[in-house]
């Protein structure tokens, strides 16, 4: 079953970009791309790292002015992230997106083009380990 939209709790469709998926709101045209989602792309992308540096800034950056609710893991607490030009709904709990129509495509394009990290979180040691530990890290960042 389809998560509801954190935004409108519409019913959502399942939708792709290139190289992710996540769920585009049948009302309010926003995408929903789950934290589980953002691990996958981000060890097919391990140029777009700086991202989670963000994710370590979560519980530092404003809350959202919007009321959005989690499909995932239930928390209505949402911060706002800047990323380039995009203002990225990121929740709280689970790490799980909420972008705004057309917002989606411009944010994961600034992921892939992102230029390698001049430096990664404190938790991350990436020249030295291993694709399998970066990935167990973030499941236990993340899940």
């Amino acid at each position: 079953m389809n998560p509801a939209c954190p935004a409108c709790t519409g019913e959502t469709d399942l939708t792709g970009w290139e190289d992710v998926y996540g769920f585009e709101c049948k009302g309010c045209r926003g995408h929903l791309i789950r934290s589980n989602s953002i691990v996958a792309f981000l060890t097919r992308h391990q140029d777009a790292l700086p991202y989670l540096e963000h994710l370590e800034r979560v519980r530092e950056a404003p809350a959202s002015r919007r009321t959005l609710h989690c499909p995932d893991c239930r928390a209505g607490a949402y911060r706002v992230l800047r990323t380039g030009q995009v203002e990225v709904d990121v929740c709280n709990g689970c790490g799980g997106l909420f972008l705004d129509l057309g917002e989606a495509s411009h944010f994961l394009e600034n992921l892939r083009n992102a230029p390698p990290p001049k430096r990664l979180p404190r938790t991350f040691d990436a020249k030295r380990r291993k694709d399998e530990e970066i990935i167990d890290l973030m499941s236990r960042l993340f899940f």
